[in-house]
């Protein structure tokens, strides 16, 4: 039960950042893909899924623009996301 607490408040934080966020420089996809990713790296695989989508939104909209930053934070996210939801469904949560 704290674990899913722990999730829900990730995708909170992670909502919050894309909303609130006033750096207009980096992408806020990729921000809340990071910190979902990194999330689900400690604490709860399930989220991994989330973390792929907000990645993978976040690397179409860096393709279309030129001017924001933050692909790095994007495919980390994917990765970790990736990585984390393959260990949910094969079992090793570990």
């Amino acid at each position: 039960m704290l674990l899913l607490a722990i999730g829900f408040v990730a995708v909170f934080l992670a909502i919050i950042s894309y909303f609130l966020l006033k750096d207009k420089r980096n992408n806020r996809l990729a921000i809340a893909s990071f910190i979902v990713g990194i999330v689900s790296a400690l604490f709860l695989h399930i989220i991994g899924f989330i973390a792929i989508l907000l990645g993978t939104m976040a690397l179409h909209q860096l393709g279309k623009n030129d001017k924001e930053k933050g692909k790095w934070m994007a495919v980390t996210g994917l990765i970790l996301g990736i990585l984390y939801a393959i260990m949910y469904l094969t079992g090793n949560t570990g």
